[in-house]
């Protein structure tokens, strides 16, 4: 997946940029994300949720809730290429959707 360019890419703001064009910004991994939890078969024991919020700037990251009552951050943009960093934290209590 590259990361740059990607803001002058309409379609990096979409699932299927990410997934189909390989070209996504925050938002396009956020939803693309969401699009695969939404298609899992997990998706009736565990709740996937698109947020966005300010960091360094706009952005878009998952929370997951999961069956151990813990809410798991999940951000798929830190795994873009050439960057490795956690992708998951978990907290205690319940992500509102």
């Amino acid at each position: 997946m590259k990361k740059s360019d990607s803001k002058s890419h309409p379609k990096s703001y979409t699932a299927y940029g990410c997934l189909v064009e390989g070209m996504a910004v925050c938002e396009g991994y956020s939803k693309a994300f969401q699009y695969l939890c939404d298609l899992s078969s997990f998706k009736d024991k565990v709740e996937c949720h698109s947020v966005s919020g300010v960091t360094s700037g706009p952005h878009m990251w998952n929370v997951v809730a999961m069956e151990d009552g813990y809410n798991y951050l999940v951000d798929v943009t830190n795994c873009d290429e050439g960057t490795v960093r956690e992708t998951l934290s978990g907290a205690a209590g319940i992500a509102a959707g």
